[in-house]
């Protein structure tokens, strides 16, 4: 029997190596605690696809803005900047124009690079396909206008297709 009070040891720890273990418990605890605060590690979480399509359509505004007409193109399907081109083809070859950049820098460089997406609505993915809905704001312009772009995902990059309305 024990006597009152009395608690007998627990395994042949001694105090001070309960204490190391406590500690290291811990450190390990605030160390998994950082890795899912900064979102790394195996608490790291990939963009979606939506995500994904939607940073495309962002991308391409940014180089506008940026006067970098050659990135913006770079976001568009070869399909998209051929009809581009086509679009212009009279004019631009009068001009000298070769290529998406230069046409988009000449005929809407101004008016593309100061055009912003308001809010984006909805993205949706199925496949290889995608579409968001935004309202931009464009130069000059009061309000908003409801756009779609549609992209495909080529080579694991999303490209925009098409800017319906």
């Amino acid at each position: 029997m024990h006597a009152a009070g009395y608690v007998p040891p627990v395994g042949n720890l001694s105090e001070a190596a309960r204490r190391r273990i406590a500690a290291v418990i811990l450190i390990a605890g605030i160390a998994v605690a950082v890795l899912a605060i900064t979102d790394v590690g195996p608490f790291s979480n990939p963009p979606t696809e939506a995500e994904r399509a939607q940073s495309a359509v962002e991308q391409f505004f940014a180089a506008a803005q940026d006067h970098d007409f050659k990135a913006a193109c770079a976001q568009l399907t070869a399909e998209e900047q051929h009809t581009i081109e086509q679009r212009a083809a009279s004019v631009a070859t009068q001009e000298g124009l070769k290529g998406c950049d230069q046409i988009l820098k000449v005929f809407l460089g101004d008016q593309l690079a100061g055009t912003r997406i308001a809010k984006v609505i909805d993205v949706r993915v199925s496949g290889n396909q995608a579409a968001m809905d935004a309202n931009i704001r464009t130069p000059g312009s009061k309000g908003t206008k409801p756009v779609t772009f549609h992209m495909f995902l080529i080579r694991d990059q999303w490209k925009i297709n098409d800017f319906g309305e």
